[in-house]
């Protein structure tokens, strides 16, 4: 026995036979998925609707991760301008330095009539030449100027010019370094740009940090 034995008869079409059942019945395309049209229309809106969270994660990190970057670099210019002593000034909204605070205004001077002169105390002369730094009246920076113009020519513990500048004794170590910022400060920011007969000097004295205010 034969395989065509085994194919049944309506199986055996001639080849005439086999291209009008074809031409009558043709042969239909393969579906591409089980969805229905409305199906993959849903589909589409889903999988665009998720691109788009994406996206929008992205954008917000993104965002996010600048806003943290602006926040740390604020932070780390905020620790810097403390270090440095300087203080944070609601006015002007900025970090000032100190001096600028105690510094008077340019146009702050008042105007005198020519009297005749006459024989000044120490006391007044110290309080001109106090004028001539231009420090407000009950800053730290007027009445550390004030004890150094009360002592030209000595050298003055920076403790001892601690407490005359801030008042008190509370946290002397840290007060005291701020006197020898401060006195940097008067020298670079006053003395020397006003041109001034002054000269602010340190030294250890006796196993302690000194300051001295001289004339040139």
């Amino acid at each position: 026995m034969t395989d065509e034995d085994n194919i049944p008869e309506f199986l055996k079409l001639s080849p005439d036979e086999r291209k009008k059942a074809w031409e009558l019945n043709p042969p239909k395309p393969k579906p591409t998925g089980w969805r229905t049209s409305e199906q993959e229309e849903a589909e589409r809106k889903r999988l665009q609707k998720l691109a788009d969270e994406k996206r929008m994660q992205r954008c917000v990190s993104k965002q996010k991760k600048l806003i943290r970057s602006e926040t740390l670099e604020v932070h780390l210019s905020d620790r810097k301008s403390i270090a440095e002593g300087k203080e944070w000034d609601a006015r002007t909204a900025r970090w000032i330095d100190p001096i600028e605070k105690a510094l008077k205004p340019q146009g702050d001077k008042k105007m005198t009539s020519p009297a005749e002169p006459k024989k000044r105390t120490k006391k007044e002369k110290a309080e001109d030449d106090n004028n001539l730094f231009g420090f407000r009246s009950g800053t730290n920076y007027r009445r550390m100027m004030d004890y150094l113009l009360r002592h030209v020519g000595q050298w003055v513990p920076v403790d001892t010019l601690a407490k005359e500048a801030y008042g008190d004794s509370v946290n002397l170590e840290k007060h005291s370094r701020r006197v020898q910022a401060m006195a940097r400060k008067v020298q670079e920011k006053v003395i020397d740009k006003k041109k001034l007969s002054y000269n602010i000097q340190k030294e250890k004295k006796e196993n302690a940090i000194s300051i001295g205010l001289f004339t040139k």
